[in-house]
């Protein structure tokens, strides 16, 4: 099983309520969802056990075990880099069996974005079965299901682009616990799509610059190369406001120390380049 797989594992088996809350309290839908389906009263019975036995253990988590995501893990890994088989058709049956990660993971190996990591996947992308196998596991606040989520509802490109939905999945991404005590290590590329929910008037999110700036930045740093580039390529194209918020950040991270006035100047870029580098330039205060 290769790190990523690994800290994959890592993160999604561990607490989950926090992005569970994000979506009960942002999405009505979802809460119509957990009143109307058996899931709701099994959790309510769940949590009045807890209660009742003064047990430490944490109520709204799905019931896969560290264990068998490992197990399901490796078989994502040998379906996807080795085309196995074998290993596809046990982890096909357990997905099918309503196995919570098997079911992120078959997302995975229908996921196009994630063809090039796993170029041997028996299944051709597409993007319809990758949400399908996505939503479900991300709706319980599995972190790979809700940067699929994310991801592939905010990237244009797919054709399944849904500003307010995709937002919601990145908000509740941004707010899983579990991702943040990771340091959000592979979920980067995802919360740059969840930046532009911040200026996108169609997404649902509150208008906030800044956090837009802040959020970017910060994937800069994390050294996702299609954000620095997409945003040195495109910065001219973006609201004054928002570039300003951007230089307001890079100012307090000592890589810029020109005007605060929204304007693409050639210092901004060479500043959002050089955080990309995390090299502060010459003269940065």
């Amino acid at each position: 099983m290769t790190q990523a797989s690994a800290r994959a594992v890592a993160v999604s088996g561990v607490d989950r309520l926090g992005a569970h809350a994000a979506l009960w309290y942002g999405q009505a839908r979802y809460r119509l969802a957990w009143l109307v389906l058996p899931q709701a009263a099994v959790a309510l019975a769940a949590g009045l056990a807890l209660a009742l036995v003064g047990t430490g253990a944490e109520w709204g988590k799905p019931a896969d075990s560290k264990e068998s995501e490992k197990l399901y893990a490796d078989l994502l890994e040998k379906a996807g880099k080795d085309g196995d088989k074998a290993a596809f058709d046990k982890l096909k049956t357990a997905a099918e069996a309503g196995e919570i990660s098997a079911r992120s993971f078959m997302g995975v190996l229908h996921d196009p974005d994630m063809a090039s990591v796993y170029p041997k996947s028996p299944v051709k992308p597409d993007v319809d079965k990758a949400l399908g196998y996505y939503q479900r596991t991300a709706d319980l606040g599995y972190p790979g299901a809700q940067r699929g989520m994310t991801e592939l509802l905010l990237n244009p490109a797919h054709g399944h682009y849904d500003a307010k939905r995709g937002c919601r999945y990145g908000l509740a991404l941004h707010a899983n616990p579990a991702v943040a005590r990771a340091g959000y290590a592979g979920f980067w590329p995802a919360l740059y799509r969840l930046a532009g929910c911040y200026v996108t008037p169609e997404s649902g999110v509150p208008r906030d610059p800044q956090k837009a700036a802040d959020t970017y930045m910060e994937t800069v740093a994390a050294g996702v190369r299609a954000a620095a580039t997409d945003l040195t390529d495109g910065l001219g194209r973006r609201p004054p406001d928002l570039v300003s918020a951007i230089q307001r950040n890079l100012t307090r991270r000592g890589f810029y120390s020109g005007p605060i006035d929204g304007t693409a100047s050639p210092q901004t870029i060479a500043a959002v380049r050089a955080l990309s580098g995390k090299v502060a330039p010459t003269g940065g205060s």
